[in-house]
């Protein structure tokens, strides 16, 4: 699905909306009548600019529509003040170092790696590589479906839907946010490419630019 869908889906366990209208009985009728399929995609489609009006109608879901982005195991949301969390480099705190050979039996999915990456970092689940690029350090974090991660944004931090190669993904840059991950402490956090491959959510952190962790992305996808 794409960041969309996702917001979507979350923001449908969250609320309460009026029942919809049932609208069988006319789309049959008017099917019947016209013997065409394009009076269904039109009243399908006018359905769905209706449920969207009614939902963007209702306060909570337009502040929710506007406050979340959900992307493979990482959920974001939007606040007006952010939570204390600490300031800490990219490289500590990443858990226990191993060969690829051997972090994969420790984790419920293939890591997808640059090729000159020969050891990661083992930690809840996660896969955490150290990489450089243009001279800058760079931390890539992989995991499974079983993973989940929020990270915290306040108004000054945007979030950009884009493309990596045939894969969705979200830029978040600007302002420094907050990151959450299983069993640490929230920490401080800058520019962030994440994306997913398949059943693996990825994110790239590192003082980057758009178009360089793209690049970076494509390189360890491929």
């Amino acid at each position: 699905m794409t960041p969309l869908e996702h917001a979507l889906v979350a923001l449908g366990r969250e609320l309460e909306l009026p029942p919809a209208p049932d609208l069988v009985p006319a789309v049959r009728a008017r099917l019947e009548s016209r013997r065409s399929r394009r009076p269904l995609v039109l009243a399908l489609a006018a359905a769905g600019l209706l449920a969207l009006a009614a939902a963007l109608a209702v306060p909570q879901a337009r502040s929710t529509i506007l406050r979340f982005f959900h992307l493979g195991g990482v959920t974001i949301e939007r606040v007006e003040t952010l939570p204390p969390a600490q300031e800490r480099p990219l490289a500590q705190g990443l858990g226990r170092l191993l060969p690829v050979s051997q972090a994969q039996l420790k984790v419920n999915f293939e890591p997808l790696l640059p090729p000159e990456i020969h050891h990661v970092y083992v930690d809840d689940g996660a896969v955490l590589a150290l990489l450089r690029e243009h001279g800058k350090t760079v931390l890539l974090t992989e995991f499974g479906s079983s993973f989940y991660e929020k990270k915290i944004l306040g108004g000054q931090t945007r979030v950009d839907q884009i493309r990596v190669g045939g894969d969705y993904g979200l830029w978040v840059a600007g302002a420094r946010h907050v990151f959450r991950m299983p069993s640490h402490a929230p920490r401080m956090a800058g520019n962030v490419l994440i994306w997913t491959h398949g059943d693996v959510t990825l994110r790239l952190e590192g003082p980057l630019t758009q178009a360089e962790a793209v690049r970076l992305a494509l390189r360890t996808t491929q």
